[in-house]
């Protein structure tokens, strides 16, 4: 089902457009036992709990296609003869009615799901006398064809929080605890779908809240169609597919090639504001992949496989593919992130010659700064953070007066302070010093020394 035909059947859901008639409920606790059953006629509701049961149900016609709405098909020797679509068709015809049809129903959806909290499960039919639309688009108040369906919507049921109010009798406030209120769904299925505009008995429209988890074991028991993978596993599960098949094929220029095919047929589907479904075959994917340079056995693998992972006959979503907003280039040995228009930035090529022995040594080059700057940035950066104290004078305490109760200089003691910094440090045996940094150390050494003696001869003058 397109956005356009979702989108029709969600503009019914109000007070004043629907033709639905009841609503029917089964309230079931977290253990999987029945609370209670009802039928609530939708004349005699207020309007406000009209308009909240209708709510829930349109939930069920929203979210994102192939995320959120799944369109699952029927086979058809399931539409000819067997037990999951002769109930379904019952619950139709009878318009819910078949009190035997609804206790089917509810058993089958307690049986495949399971929740911590109790939840809610809705029914309600309608007959929508589908208007006849004009070229320009405009809908006419002709109708030829009549669709009859029912939507489902299992809703998780959650407590109210205590409250304190006002209770105007004995003009005092007093703790007051709501009852249980019936969330959005978490699941939800339509049957027949509705495409084209007409009843298609042989496919219905399936919803989950969440795109990480479509519920499989729901829709086993319902339908008992092989559950399509959910749509946020759907890249992870594409990608590595690619690498695992095509091995060292799998080069940076085929993934290229696979991802620029996928954002073409997003671009051209939402240029064209075409209603047809956008989805991708393996066949297709295999045909980007031989044009791309792959060899015949690599791809006779990749095709195996992909019916496999997804199913035969599958046929994907490219939006569950790939990255609107950024290009993932992924190989077994890299991974790179580029923006979608400047896939042109990437290219792989060998380096060889005097290229190549330069690149080799830039990349020695930065790891032996990395391992020189490394430490001396991390104590930096704990520094600039205060994560220990930023004054000498509570690093390292000294006497900050003479023998002779004379105030100490600035200079001396700092050079105090320093002193006792370096005999807190462990000694380093010379031999294990290298070459380079025992020259170093000698020298800041004699430096060190050279200042001292300066600084001697300096209060000595003074005085």
């Amino acid at each position: 089902m397109t956005d356009k035909e979702t989108g029709e059947l969600r503009r019914r859901y109000k007070p004043d457009r629907t033709n639905i008639t009841a609503v029917y409920g089964c309230y079931v606790s977290g253990s999987g036992e029945i609370l209670s059953e009802f039928r609530q006629p939708v004349a005699l509701m207020s309007e406000e709990d009209k308009e909240k049961y209708l709510a829930l149900l349109k939930k069920v016609l929203s979210g994102a296609a192939d995320k959120n709405r799944l369109d699952l098909a029927f086979r058809t020797a399931q539409v000819a003869d067997s037990d999951e679509h002769r109930l379904l068709m019952k619950l139709r015809d009878s318009e819910l009615q078949d009190e035997e049809a609804r206790a089917q129903l509810f058993q089958t959806i307690i049986g495949a799901v399971h929740f911590e909290e109790n939840y809610l499960i809705l029914l309600a039919h309608e007959k929508y006398d589908v208007p006849f639309k004009a070229k320009d688009g405009a809908m006419l108040d002709d109708s030829d064809h009549v669709y009859s369906y029912f939507v489902c919507a299992i809703c998780p049921v959650k407590a109210g929080k205590e409250t304190l109010s006002y209770e105007t009798e004995d003009k005092a406030f007093h703790i007051r605890t709501p009852g249980y209120a019936a969330a959005m769904p978490e699941l939800g299925f339509l049957f027949p779908a509705f495409d084209g505009r007409q009843t298609n008995l042989y496919n219905c429209l399936y919803y989950t809240r969440s795109a990480g988890d479509n519920h499989p074991e729901l829709i086993e028991a319902l339908f008992h169609i092989t559950p399509p993978l959910p749509a946020d596993e759907q890249k992870g599960s594409f990608d590595a597919l690619l690498s695992q098949t095509l091995g060292e094929e799998c080069s940076m220029e085929v993934v290229q090639a696979v991802q620029t095919d996928l954002r073409e047929r997003i671009e051209v589907h939402k240029e064209t504001k075409s209603d047809e479904p956008l989805v991708v075959s393996g066949p297709e994917v295999r045909a980007v992949l031989e044009n791309a340079g792959v060899s015949e056995e690599k791809l006779a693998g990749f095709q195996v496989k992909f019916e496999e992972t997804f199913g035969d006959d599958a046929a994907l979503s490219p939006r569950n593919l790939v990255d609107s907003k950024r290009m993932q280039l992924k190989t077994p040995d890299v991974i790179i992130h580029v923006a979608p228009d400047r896939g042109d930035l990437v290219e792989t090529r060998t380096l060889g010659g005097v290229m190549g022995s330069d690149l080799e040594t830039i990349i020695l080059a930065s790891s032996v700064l990395y391992e020189l700057l490394g430490p001396g940035c991390a104590k930096l950066a704990l520094y600039l953070s205060k994560s220990y104290s930023t004054k000498l004078e509570d690093v390292a305490v000294v006497v900050e007066t003479t023998e002779a109760g004379e105030k100490k200089s600035d200079v001396e003691l700092l050079i105090e302070r320093i002193g006792k910094i370096r005999e807190a440090l462990p000694e380093r045996p010379h031999e294990e010093m290298s070459e380079e940094e025992a020259a170093f150390m000698e020298a800041a050494e004699e430096q060190r020394l050279a200042q001292t003696q300066a600084h001697r001869r300096h209060l000595y003058l003074r005085r």
